[in-house]
């Protein structure tokens, strides 16, 4: 897969290509995140867990 534009732009199309790599991305930003700005991030982790267990109540 060709990516297009240079730079910043282009090493990010890089990196979502990888699924793995974006949710380990994403957990070091969530994570980084909630430490220095707690009450900004624990909102959406709470949304985003409530997100994840969704599904299971569906069973």
């Amino acid at each position: 897969m060709i990516f297009k534009g240079n730079g910043l732009r282009r090493w990010i199309g890089e990196l979502l290509r990888c699924h793995w790599c974006t949710g380990i991305w994403t957990a070091i930003f969530l994570f980084i995140g909630f430490y220095f700005f707690s009450a900004i991030f624990l909102p959406i982790i709470i949304i985003l867990a409530m997100a994840g267990v969704a599904p299971l109540s569906k069973c």
